[in-house]
């Protein structure tokens, strides 16, 4: 079952290594590389699994969580059955998940892995031999994987196409709409996907590790801090102060509200940003 709470375990969810976070309909999810699990819901912060686990990403559905990990470790809040399960999709490590508005769940990870929740965890990619570090889905035959040497993947009718860069570097995650997609890595890389991938100005150098899009604004964010706002048509960006330089891990939409996680060691924040303004939770 769900843990019931403690009503003073906020401190808590940001005295450990958070690493991603998400969205469902009713509340917030941040999980953490050795730490717990953390709940935002009805304005409070709690932690709901102290549980330590490593896990590296998180990709909510409407009612659920779902992290992912080092060997194949896979671990599932659900907010109506008010249970955490705990499962294995098999020996490689996963470094990142997503979930489609169709209900689609990938993971991707280590030697071209990509798995498919049908019931359980399947193979659903063969012939992809780079570590994948991001994944985008938009259902079961719409998908974009991301990884080592610049690799890229599109899920199509026939399966799995690769899709040239020209880049060496490694990318760590990508975001997709119905016509764009923004994919993010190493040396400040930013790409735009509109029938070919474009390489944007970041104006940084810094390794960038999280991307959302909505519609045509991609919000990316990486190493010290860096947080920025762009519009892959204009190709415009805006630095978003977070008033940090620690690493920002990962960044997420919800409706009109964008949201941060950061960490370094122990020390975590998470920003919300609303049209109210910036609010931050923990510091670091």
């Amino acid at each position: 079952m769900l843990p019931t709470p403690s009503a003073d375990s906020e401190a808590l969810v940001f005295a450990q290594p958070l690493s991603a976070g998400c969205a469902t309909a009713g509340s917030v999810w941040v999980v953490s590389d050795g730490g717990g699990m953390g709940r935002f819901v009805d304005g409070r912060w709690s932690l709901v699994d102290a549980t330590l686990r490593s896990l590296v990403a998180v990709a909510c559905t409407t009612t659920e969580a779902i992290a992912v990990g080092p060997a194949g470790r896979v671990v599932t809040a659900d907010e109506v059955g008010r249970t955490i399960v705990v499962d294995t999709s098999g020996p490689g490590d996963l470094n990142a998940v997503a979930a489609g508005a169709s209900g689609a769940v990938l993971a991707a990870g280590a030697q071209g892995t990509v798995l498919q929740r049908s019931g359980g965890w399947q193979q659903f990619a063969r012939g992809i031999d780079e570590d994948l570090l991001g994944v985008s889905s938009a259902g079961t035959i719409s998908a974009l994987v991301v990884g080592s040497g610049g690799a890229t993947y599109h899920l199509e009718d026939r399966g799995w196409r690769a899709l040239p860069t020209g880049l060496a570097l490694a990318l760590t995650a990508v975001s997709a709409g119905p016509d764009l997609a923004v994919a993010v890595g190493d040396d400040g890389a930013v790409l735009r996907w509109n029938g070919s991938w474009t390489r944007l100005a970041s104006g940084t150098a810094v390794s960038l590790r999280s991307a959302a899009l909505v519609g045509t604004t991609a919000w990316v964010a990486g190493d010290a801090g860096i947080a920025l706002r762009l519009d892959l048509l204009t190709e415009r960006s805006e630095r978003i102060d977070l008033g940090t330089a620690c690493t920002v891990r990962s960044v997420f939409v919800r409706g009109t509200e964008v949201w941060f996680v950061a960490s370094d060691g122990t020390r975590a924040p998470v920003w919300r940003q609303n049209p109210s303004g910036l609010r931050r939770w923990g510091g670091c």
